[in-house]
């Protein structure tokens, strides 16, 4: 807990139709203060127009004197524009002056950090703007096309004040994490650190090479006869400032600030690195450092500095790790150590690991350190660390939880401690896990007593209860009492194992009865999961799918002859014994379901209201109103049937089917699912690739729309498109035009030894990309599947071409151009995702 606090000066801009939304916001942030100021030292004040004081002047540049003294800016948006802040000005609303002028900040001196919402705007407002909306619309215009902002929208007060505290909270964490100075109160005022801790005033002098040296020097008289001879040095090369620049970092102490050279001058050194300049070893220290605070940005070269550090007496990531200026370089320096799997032997003279864990995990430690610390005793831990991350779980840090328990559950299984491990999950309650780790410790559930299985009925997450539900009625030891309780349950599937198991001890359900129990809408855990319920009208559409499956399941029991009288008579939307014939008898009435797909069911759905029609419960008034809000659900209810056809035909997979197969996906009636997918996979052929590209992926969980959900359907389009063009070079496979999503996923699952055949031309299309994730994609591929010496030449061509280069390229060929080829496969793989 500190003792004191700084003040955090955050803005809110927003024009008069927001006011609740202000509220809401001053309401987050006094609920900030009174939860986190004392723990955090950090304190936020709130300002706006509204907080300015009364003085003589232009009202505006009152209230930008308050603003330029803000560290965060919010912005809020609706329908309003507002009023022009000046007759004379430039700006047409106080909220621009005020966005401007910030963004003019931000962009010279890196603060404020920005923030920008919109609310919803109906369609009829939409249609009919009027000038104050219009320049609303054309802003959020701009902010698309410039793409300087991420911002988001937001419906409801309720929702602002949720963006606001997370905006909020994750700024002050950031802040909170770099190192505080003993100076100024108010954050956003240059501050120097006076306050001497154990970091380079004590290590980097007596272990740090020098920064003296014949390079060094040599360079510097360069300047200084510029200088001399010019009286400027205005003819220098970029490099040549960069590396002034570099020198000045060098000799940083702690007395002064931090280090500064940005990530353009990096890679300009880089650049020069690369066509001859030679660095003094301090030199290539500090650049090797300031690539651990890049790390997360991945935009900086480090790997060749690093290499070059390789015979040190101290592994420089170490180093950094423990005596870092920065959180960033901490950080960056603890990831790299994970990824090369390095571990800490205490030998040579470098710290011991006991050691390393007491910095990490120190009282000045913040939580992105000790978060990142944890990421790396749980793959690289021994069981004398469990105890350290126990610690840090007892905390009980919000911040770190989450990571304590997946440290300790990791070390637990790597040392096959899988009774306490299940012990641990238990008894944690955390509702979301790393999928991995859980699913690991899932898999040893059998294992468990009947009591350890009843207390994970009892756990938050659903993927603990549902597996304790599944073994206790496998192992007839749900009771009639439970199995009754827990067909109230809020999950879906563990109703239908309360259901399975009831029925195991002799209790029968009519049709109804199951449907009731499978169907009923969800009694929610949390408000959060009741907000994001709304969209789909409180239906419980898992338990939806699992009653659909449980019906076709009995159907398909059935006769032809007692399916075919239960068609007879059905009525709208009691399709599946239609489907269930079909697919039982597909070569029979196979023929029948492919016209109705090619109408696209508009004479089937026409048959079943004719069949109302003709019964007394379509006639008169109420009948017409009924008839009525059947046609009204016409198309969305023929989209579905379309879709369930399809799927039967796709698993029948004749190749009579494919032009009716393409033809879907050609007009997008319908979504598209996996066995889509799968059919063209094995009949189709190259031109397909384009049809897969624009298919529609599923946006529903029932399961005639997509059995396996987005994932699968994702992954299944991906394996289709290597499959079909397995015959055409992978240069040509990945010049073809695919959505972003789908080319980085093509290029990720591709086989090295496949993509080991691409072309220059093709590979440098690929790094000169829009989208960073697929220079991302392709530049890890290339390092695990080229040899260094192609990758160190296309290093080499991409950083003298003309033209821009991006700097995420740079970094990963780096490090295959520079680092053994067993830590670039160990870097890469961990990047993979």
């Amino acid at each position: 807990m500190s003792s004191t606090r700084r003040i955090l000066k955050v803005f809110v801009a927003s024009p008069s139709d927001l006011q609740e939304e202000r509220q809401a916001i001053r309401e987050v942030a006094q609920e900030f203060n009174q939860l986190w100021a004392d723990r955090l030292g950090y304190q936020v004040e709130l300002l706006g127009w509204e907080d300015s004081p009364p003085r003589a002047g232009r009202p505006q540049h009152l209230i930008n004197r308050e603003l330029d003294r803000c560290v965060l800016f919010i912005g809020m948006l609706w329908k309003r524009w507002g009023t022009p802040p000046s007759e004379d000005g430039k700006y047409t609303s106080g909220f621009e002056e005020e966005f401007e002028r910030s963004m003019e900040r931000n962009q010279e001196h890196g603060s404020p950090e920005i923030a920008l919402y919109f609310k919803d705007i109906s369609d009829d407002a939409q249609n009919d703007p009027g000038p104050d909306l219009t320049r609303v619309l054309k802003f959020r215009q701009k902010m698309d096309l410039e793409r300087k902002i991420l911002y988001k929208p937001f419906s409801s007060v309720a929702e602002i004040r949720r963006l606001a505290r997370r905006t909020i909270t994750d700024f002050v964490h950031r802040v909170s994490g770099q190192q505080a100075s003993t100076g100024p109160r108010e954050v956003g005022a240059t501050q120097s650190n006076t306050e001497l801790t154990e970091t380079e005033s004590d290590h980097e002098v007596s272990k740090g090479p020098s920064v003296v040296d014949d390079e060094a020097l040599a360079f510097l008289e360069k300047i200084i006869a510029e200088f001399r001879e010019k009286g400027d040095i205005g003819n220098l090369e970029a490099a040549d400032v960069a590396r002034f620049r570099l020198l000045g970092d060098c000799v940083t102490t702690s007395s002064n600030d931090g280090r500064n050279l940005g990530a353009h001058d990096t890679n300009l050194l880089f650049a020069a690195h690369i066509s001859g300049m030679k660095f003094s070893p301090r030199e290539v220290f500090c650049l090797t450092r300031l690539g651990f605070q890049h790390m997360q940005h991945e935009n900086v070269p480090l790997w060749s500095w690093y290499a070059m550090l390789s015979d040190a007496p101290y592994d420089a990531a170490l180093y950094s790790s423990i005596y870092g200026q920065n959180d960033d370089e901490k950080v960056g320096a603890i990831a790299v150590l994970r990824a090369l799997g390095r571990s800490i032997s205490g030998e040579g003279g470098s710290p011991t690991k006991d050691y390393v864990n007491q910095k990490w995990f120190s009282n000045r430690s913040t939580s992105e350190v000790r978060s990142a610390a944890l990421g790396y005793l749980k793959e690289l831990g021994t069981m004398n660390d469990y105890a350290v991350a126990r610690t840090e779980f007892d905390r009980n840090d919000i911040a770190t939880s989450r990571a304590a328990l997946e440290c300790m559950v990791g070390i637990l299984l790597k040392h096959e401690q899988h009774k306490v491990a299940r012990q641990l999950i238990l008894e944690s309650q955390f509702e979301s896990l790393g999928s991995d780790l859980l699913n690991s410790v899932l898999d040893t559930f059998n294992e468990s007593d009947t009591k350890v299985l009843q207390l994970g009925l009892e756990h938050k997450n659903k993927e603990v209860r549902r597996r304790a539900a599944k073994i206790l009625r496998k192992r007839d030891f749900m009771g009639i009492h439970l199995a009754e309780q827990l067909a109230r349950d809020r999950d879906a599937i563990i109703r239908q194992e309360a259901i399975l198991a009831l029925r195991s001890q002799g209790k029968t359900f009519s049709d109804d009865e199951v449907k009731e129990i499978l169907t009923k809408p969800k009694n929610f855990s949390s408000l959060r999961e009741a907000i994001g319920s709304t969209a789909q009208g409180n239906r419980d559409l898992e338990g939806e799918a699992l009653y659909e499956q449980y019906e076709l399941e009995r159907l398909r029991r059935l006769s032809e002859s007692e399916l075919t009288r239960k068609i007879e008579v059905a009525w709208t939307f009691e399709d599946a014994p239609y489907f269930a014939r079909a697919e039982r008898y597909f070569e029979k009435y196979g023929d029948e379901l492919r016209s109705n797909i090619d109408d696209k069911f508009s004479a089937y759905f026409n048959t079943c209201v004719d069949r109302i029609l003709a019964t007394p419960f379509g006639q008169g008034n109420a009948g017409k109103e009924h008839i009525q809000r059947i046609q009204k659900l016409e198309n969305f209810h023929r989209k579905e049937l379309t879709r369930r056809a399809l799927n039967i035909l796709c698993r029948a997979g004749d190749a009579q089917d494919l032009d009716r197969v393409r033809l879907h996906l050609q007009t997008g009636f319908t979504e598209s699912s996996t066995l889509d997918t799968k059919y063209l996979g094995k009949h189709g052929s190259w031109k397909d690739i384009a049809l897969l590209a624009q298919a529609k992926a599923p946006i529903s969980s029932r399961s005639h729309l997509e059995p396996k959900g987005m994932g699968e359907f994702h992954e299944e389009i991906v394996k289709t498109v290597l499959s079909l063009g397995k015959k055409k070079s992978i240069s040509t496979l990945l010049s073809v035009e695919l959505p972003i999503e789908l080319l980085t996923s093509v290029i990720k699952l591709c086989s090295d030894l496949r993509f080991a055949k691409i072309s220059d031309k093709a590979l440098l299309e690929l790094f000169h990309n829009e989208s960073s994730d697929v220079r991302k994609a392709a530049s890890i591929k290339a390092v695990r599947s080229l040899p260094a010496k192609r990758i160190k030449s296309m290093l080499r061509k991409y950083v003298n071409k003309e033209g821009n280069r991006y700097y995420n390229v740079i970094h990963w060929l780096d490090l295959g151009s520079s680092m053994p080829r067993d830590d670039v496969r160990k870097v890469a793989i961990s990047k993979v995702g």
